[in-house]
């Protein structure tokens, strides 16, 4: 028989070979929570989902035989911004990780890496929102008297808090010792969804898309750059009747739709486009958005139609140089993903002009995603 430390070595090795041949699943990301948090705050964040194994291996040199590597690496990316963090594992189902305050504000990746080397990804899955220090609707302070008043709470931050269940805010809370009751104050929101900052509701992803295609055609003519002419390069005409070429004016925007990041959904979209620098931008009409025929850069010139009976967004009023002129476009008209056409139409002789895809502020579309 061989000496005991002869055998040693052989049977470890076959031990790690048998383990080794053993393959995992891969790592599955099915939620996170919290998926918004707040910048210059450091936050505890769990990852859940399946397949979250450590690496079992056997040390000799131990008093346990078998020792697991949990040695889980969470790597959040935005942009050029780019961090690893350890990850700790609570089973396989949860690994959890703290988030540094100094995270900037934006829509992250987050990639769980396993001691084995499996990879799991959830696109734009953690939000870091700016803070704010604005309450809202909160109910009711100091009964007179001395007791709080019984409102409920609207929303903890303004760009932050959850709106929350209605406050009890129209009851009057119970009276002060020696003095009259206090007031209810207003009641809460019940979870409106407000972003931006709303008076109450949740946080907001915001993804900001710069359009495809942004131009103008002016009806008398079949040639796009026409109408670009006529106002100046990198610019948009929107106007009922051009001074120059006497015809209507549209404008005709394409912007190519992602899909909603994992365990979002989207709860606003705006389009925004900045008055130009041209004196001919000022004017009382902004022009309405409607949707539009599909159309590329070579078919612009046989004038998408407008499709319904009815405007997505009406008229906003005046615009002048430089002012962002904002529509607040329905969520149910978002392709999820794909492309969205989108005519500027004019409503009044006296019309504008904005910037294009060439000039300074292009025109683009705000989707706010939430929880």
């Amino acid at each position: 028989m061989s000496p005991k430390g002869a055998r040693t070595p052989l049977l470890g090795a076959a031990l790690m070979t048998s383990c080794g041949n053993i393959e995992q699943p891969s790592p599955v990301i099915t939620g996170v929570s919290p998926a918004v948090i707040s910048e210059r705050r450091s936050s505890t964040v769990t990852i859940s989902g399946r397949n979250f194994f450590g690496l079992a291996r056997i040390d000799l040199d131990s008093s346990s035989s078998i020792v697991v590597d949990n040695a889980f690496v969470v790597r959040l990316r935005e942009g050029s911004t780019e961090v690893a963090l350890p990850g700790v594992q609570q089973n396989s189902t949860t690994v959890t990780f703290l988030a540094p305050a100094t995270l900037p504000p934006g829509a992250y990746d987050l990639v769980l890496e396993t001691p084995k080397g499996g990879r799991a990804t959830a696109q734009k899955a953690l939000g870091v929102v700016v803070q704010s220090t604005a309450t809202s609707g909160i109910g009711g302070n100091i009964a007179t008297g001395g007791s709080l008043a019984s409102g409920g709470f609207g929303g903890a931050l303004a760009a932050g808090g959850v709106g929350g269940t209605l406050g009890t805010g129209a009851t009057a809370g119970s009276a002060g010792t020696g003095g009259s009751a206090g007031t209810g104050g207003s009641a809460g929101a019940g979870n409106m969804l407000t972003c931006n900052g709303g008076t109450s509701g949740m946080s907001c992803i915001p993804v900001t898309l710069t359009a495809d295609i942004a131009e103008c055609v002016d009806l008398s003519s079949s040639d796009p750059s026409y109408c670009e002419g006529l106002t100046g390069a990198g610019t948009l005409a929107v106007d009922l009747m051009d001074m120059t070429s006497g015809a209507e004016q549209r404008g005709y925007l394409k912007f190519t739709i992602p899909s909603a990041p994992p365990f979002q959904k989207l709860v606003s979209a705006s389009l925004q486009l900045t008055g130009s620098n041209d004196p001919a931008t000022a004017s009382q009409f902004s022009g309405e958005v409607w949707p539009v025929a599909a159309f590329d850069l070579a078919t612009l010139n046989q004038i998408p139609a407008p499709v319904g009976a009815a405007p997505l967004a009406t008229d906003v009023g005046p615009v002048t140089q430089g002012q962002v002129v904002t529509w607040p476009i329905p969520v149910r008209r978002i392709p999820a993903p794909g492309a969205l056409y989108l005519g500027v139409l004019p409503v009044d002789p006296n019309g504008t002009v904005y910037d294009n895809t060439r000039g300074p502020f292009p025109p683009r579309l705000v989707l706010e995603y939430a929880p």
